[in-house]
């Protein structure tokens, strides 16, 4: 955020180019921060720093791969102010229907959001709690989005009077901790007619005014109610809700959007040409700058001469094993082994090649009547035992 006209856009091009990377830890004033971009992560190894951030860059990458969210989150100033939204009472629609962006985008961007609304709502503490301006956020499909951000915010946002309405279909799309941040922290509870998983959970809070029964069987346009009085819960009773408002005849839809996008938008030429001219700037190079370059050896394969005397070596190529590796420091050295070469055939009193006309001039070979010569069997000289020795022996072993 230091960097002057950072954007989410480039955080996969510091961690892949080094000439970006050290410019923009130039600019960064926290000392932890820099110490470990200076002297850790500059001293991963390159295989280490692909292995390290390749999930990071692949996130991202599906991210920003969408043109739409591309090009809200390549700009460097939003031309949205939060924080004047809530003070002045004003009304921000945000459609990021997952049929629209994507799911993971639609996630990724409503998390976003959600959190760009809770430090709003945080920074609003310069202002007396008495002349905070109540400010609602109404989130659809509530379980995409339900992150630890909404649990914060419904146990310590109150006082900065920011309050959630959230709508999904069933509590178990809820996760856990969330579910309980949920249930923990409001006072008013208002339902429709649920299925049964749900009625039995509601009906600790209803109970004994209602029970599951009851209220699994509620009519259209029916709910159960149980609000927090003056910090007091009240006993829970029904009502009926308002017939739904007819549309009307003049609508002005069209002009609001209109002026929204005069005010507030750029023109998304301008914003793509800008995205194109940033991601053709200077620091694309991935292994250092024209100095770096220049201070390098150059190399070639064909020949190759040493101190500039004249000296010619011989080329064995990208596989010469043999080499100084002091003068290639920017190269991976290759530490496997040779692969040894297939051993040949060892051919002994090999004749000349014989053709079919030589070989039927000859004759034919008739090996009818003649028998294989076999070599008579020595055989091998029998070992004689010395009788008068064994029996000496047997008979010093008895005396003992």
């Amino acid at each position: 955020l230091e960097y002057p006209g950072s954007t989410l856009l480039g955080i996969n091009k510091m961690l892949a180019s080094k000439e970006y990377r050290k410019k923009v830890v130039a600019n960064v004033k926290d000392p932890i921060v820099k110490a470990f971009w200076v002297d850790e992560f500059a001293k991963y190894a390159d295989k280490f720093a692909t292995e390290a951030t390749a999930a990071i860059q692949n996130k991202i990458g599906q991210f920003i791969s969408n043109n739409l969210i591309r090009n809200i989150i390549g700009q460097p100033k939003s031309t949205l102010d939060i924080r004047k939204i809530m003070d002045e009472g004003k009304i921000l629609l945000v459609n990021i229907s997952r049929g629209r962006i994507g799911e993971d985008a639609s996630r990724l961007l409503g998390a976003l959001l959600v959190t760009k609304i809770q430090l709003a709502a945080m920074s609003r503490v310069d202002i007396p709690e008495p002349e905070r301006r109540d400010f609602f956020l109404y989130v659809d499909e509530f379980q995409h989005f339900a992150t630890e951000s909404f649990a914060n915010i419904l146990s310590e946002a109150r006082k900065f009077h920011l309050g959630l309405i959230m709508a999904h279909q069933y509590i178990k799309q809820m996760e856990e901790p969330v579910r309980d941040a949920v249930f923990g922290n409001v006072g008013t509870i208002i339902s429709f007619r649920v299925g049964a998983e749900d009625a039995e959970f509601l009906e600790k809070w209803f109970a004994p005014d209602f029970m599951m029964a009851d209220i699994v069987n509620l009519g259209k346009q029916s709910i159960y109610l149980k609000l927090m009085i003056n910090g007091i819960s009240s006993r829970g009773f029904s009502a009926s809700t308002l017939q739904r408002f007819s549309k009307p005849e003049i609508t002005f839809r069209d002009d609001i959007i209109a002026a929204s996008r005069k005010t507030y938008a750029n023109p998304k030429a301008d914003v793509e040409k800008a995205i194109a001219e940033w991601a053709g700037s200077s620091g694309e190079e991935s292994v250092g700058g024209e100095e770096e370059r220049e201070r390098r050896p150059r190399r070639d394969y064909g020949e190759s001469f040493g101190g500039g005397r004249g000296q010619r070596f011989p080329d064995h190529g990208r596989d010469d094993r043999g080499r100084d590796d002091r003068f290639y420091r920017d190269e991976r050295r290759d530490n496997r082994p040779p692969v040894p070469s297939a051993p040949r055939p060892i051919v002994q009193n090999q004749s000349a090649p014989a053709s079919l006309e030589s070989a039927l001039s000859s004759g034919p070979v008739n090996f009818k009547g003649k028998r294989m010569k076999i070599s008579e069997r020595v055989p091998k000289p029998k070992k004689e035992v010395d009788t008068g020795e064994l029996k000496k022996i047997l008979e010093e072993s008895l005396k003992k």
